[in-house]
């Protein structure tokens, strides 16, 4: 049975700590839901596995989500694998399978191999902001929780209108971004293009052969080439530290 849950995680001018509590109390529904129809009912101890990159300031925020969870309660054990210094594999998907696993929760694309595997196994799986049509020959439970990312561009396109007349805007994407963050940048223009007709909103594209030092120079040259005064989103924290420094 997939469920999708369509989340607009970013808020500008909103509260936060509020999204934050949204997110979780749909995650504990997820979660419950699994003990549900998962495979294995509810007990204490059950073990979920939690896969995440923790570089990301998102990411974070997703983790301290479950975190809030499982502090309130005593059912659940978790295994963190952290992408960056030990990722899910086909091998540790495997050993979950022998083991009784309870879910598996994913946060990021994996590669043809795990992903594959994913799509066979009988654990519950969790997809979070991640698309993938192998996951839709699933026969277990799925669950997909997704960012509503055209909200996001949308949002920050609002709040720049807000904040009056402006000459220009600009949003700017990573190499590493996927449908999400196209996503992020045609709502933001298709909105900066319905409020603010006559004003050019452009658009910046990383090239993928472009070592950090040039990529931020062009970064900077497209940014001072945008008439003034002129506002730009980006897609990601870790873009926007890039803008700033740019």
């Amino acid at each position: 049975v997939p469920y999708t849950y369509s989340i607009p995680f970013l808020v500008f001018g909103g509260n936060i700590a509020k999204e934050i509590r949204v997110f979780a109390n749909n995650i504990s529904v997820l979660l419950r839901t699994i003990c549900i129809y998962g495979t294995m009912p509810a007990m204490k101890n059950t073990k979920v596995i939690i896969s995440i990159p923790l570089h990301p300031a998102s990411s974070r925020d997703v983790l301290m989500v479950f975190l809030q969870y499982f502090e309130t309660s005593s059912e659940w054990m978790i295994s963190l694998m952290q992408s960056e210094v030990n990722p899910m594999t086909v091998n540790a998907l495997q050993k979950a399978e022998k083991e009784g696993v309870a879910a598996i929760i994913i946060t990021r694309q994996c590669s043809d191999e795990l992903s594959a595997a994913l799509a066979e196994t009988p654990i519950p799986l969790v997809c979070i902001g991640i698309r993938d049509e192998r996951f839709k020959t699933r026969q277990r439970l799925t669950v997909y929780v997704h960012n509503d990312n055209s909200a996001i561009g949308d949002i920050g396109a609002r709040h720049f209108a807000s904040l009056g007349r402006l000459c220009s805007y600009g949003f700017v994407l990573s190499d590493g971004d996927g449908d999400w963050g196209l996503d992020r940048a045609n709502a933001f223009c298709s909105r900066i293009a319905a409020s603010a007709a006559n004003t050019p909103a452009c658009v910046f594209r990383t090239s993928a052969s472009s070592n950090p030092k040039t990529n931020i120079s062009k970064l900077s040259e497209w940014i001072k080439s945008l008439p003034k005064p002129a506002a730009v989103m980006a897609s990601c924290d870790q873009r926007a530290i890039e803008v700033l420094s740019a």
